[in-house]
């Protein structure tokens, strides 16, 4: 699930040039175990002001890997319940404010998680849940240039 969302109240000059990285999903599932997973792979990127000027423009470009993959090879897993797996939330925001979250959260994401065996049953809320925050109430120039860095999140259970 790849869910991006701009939104404005009165601002002008947001939002524009955000969320143009690449978004590569996979989810490799071989097993006939029984497997229940509300969400699988989301990258919900959010943007959004009140009363403000120039936020959130050139955020959130980095390209976005999530993959998961689940074997039924011998002594795979039983059961399996999870909440979400390979969750991505990138927030820029601004209440009030002047110059925020501008050139924020551009870095390469990658998430891995492979259920591949052994653990019997398993049951989690999220695994690999990346959730950055850029934003201001009431400010001036806050955030921008933030997060840039490559993050990477490796799971196996």
């Amino acid at each position: 699930m790849n869910l991006p969302a701009n939104a404005s109240g009165m601002s002008f000059d947001s939002h524009n040039v955000t969320q143009n990285g690449d978004v590569k999903q996979s989810d490799i599932l071989t097993s006939s175990n029984s497997i229940v997973t509300l969400v699988d792979n989301a990258n919900t990127p959010v943007t959004g002001s009140g009363q403000a000027g120039d936020i959130a423009n050139v955020a959130q470009n980095g390209d976005v890997t999530q993959q998961n993959t689940t074997s039924s090879a011998p002594n795979a897993n039983g059961s399996v319940v999870t909440g979400a797996r390979n969750w991505r939330i990138p927030v820029d925001g601004a209440g009030q404010a002047g110059v925020v979250g501008n050139g924020s959260q551009n870095g390469d994401v990658w998430q891995t998680d492979k259920a591949t065996g052994g653990t019997g049953s398993a049951v989690s809320v999220v695994d690999n849940a990346i959730l950055e925050g850029a934003g201001a109430g009431q400010a001036g120039v806050v955030a921008n240039g933030v997060q840039n860095g490559n993050v990477k999140q490796w799971e196996r259970h």
